[in-house]
C-alpha cells in the first residue's frame, strides 16, 4: 500500500522502521518512506524530515549510526543497504571504519583499490611507509600512490580482512574493487545492497 502511494500508508511505513515494529529498524528506510509521504503533502512527514535533517550532522559522524541497515544474524551473514546520496548527484556512499575510526566513502566501482590521501591514511593510522610505490589515474590525470594492505576494512559493518589501499590520492576517499570485488552487490532504483559473501 506504501509503494503504491495510499494516503498515510509511506508514514506509517515510516514510523515502523524507525521504532523497528514488525520489521528490522532502519533509520534510511524511515527517511526514504518519510520522503515519499512529505512529497506527498503529508505534513507529519514533513516535520519528521527536518527534525532528521536538523540532527543529520551529529548522525552520519564517526560516533553516530552507519548509513546502513543490516540484519541480525552476525557479521557472517550481514546485509548492508545504501541509498543514494540525491544532493550529491546519487552517487552512494558508506562508512569505512579501519581501526576503530569511521569516515564516508564514495562507492566507486572504476577504482580498482580502496583510495584515500595520505592525510586520511595517517589519520586512520595507517603506516605506508614501506609500500609499494606506484601511479594511479584519476580525474585530474595520474597520480603517485602507495600500496598497502589493510588487514581489517569494515564497509557499512560488512568486515574484509587483507584489503589492498592506494595511499596518494585527493579528495574524497573511495571504495573500490579490492572490497567490493569480495561482497555481493546488486543495485536497484537508488538502492545498492551488500552482502558478506559465504
Amino acid at each position: 500500500q506504501a509503494k503504491a502511494g495510499v494516503a498515510l500508508e509511506p508514514r506509517r511505513l515510516a514510523e515502523s522502521y524507525e521504532l523497528g515494529y514488525l520489521v528490522s529498524r532502519c533509520h534510511e528506510k524511515a527517511v526514504y518512506w518519510n520522503g515519499k509521504a512529505a512529497a506527498s503533502g503529508d505534513d507529519g512527514a514533513q516535520r519528521w524530515l527536518a527534525r532528521n535533517k536538523a540532527l543529520a550532522a551529529q548522525r552520519t559522524g564517526p560516533e553516530g549510526s552507519e548509513e546502513s541497515c543490516s540484519g541480525s544474524n552476525g557479521d557472517d551473514n550481514r546485509v548492508a543497504v545504501l541509498y543514494s546520496n540525491s544532493s550529491k548527484n546519487n552517487h552512494f556512499y558508506a562508512p569505512l571504519t579501519i581501526n576503530g575510526r569511521t569516515t564516508q566513502g564514495l562507492i566507486d566501482t572504476g577504482a580498482s583499490n580502496v583510495a584515500m590521501s595520505a592525510e586520511m591514511a595517517k589519520s586512520f593510522g595507517i603506516n605506508y611507509s614501506n609500500g609499494k610505490t606506484g601511479q594511479a589515474s584519476t580525474a585530474n590525470g595520474k597520480v603517485a600512490t602507495t600500496l598497502v594492505t589493510v588487514p581489517l576494512i569494515a564497509v557499512a559493518g560488512i568486515k574484509v580482512r587483507t584489503v589492498p589501499v592506494g595511499i596518494g590520492i585527493s579528495g574524497e576517499m573511495l571504495i573500490g574493487m579490492s572490497f567490493l570485488s569480495r561482497v555481493n552487490v546488486s543495485m536497484g532504483s537508488g538502492t545498492l545492497t551488500m552482502s558478506k559473501r559465504k
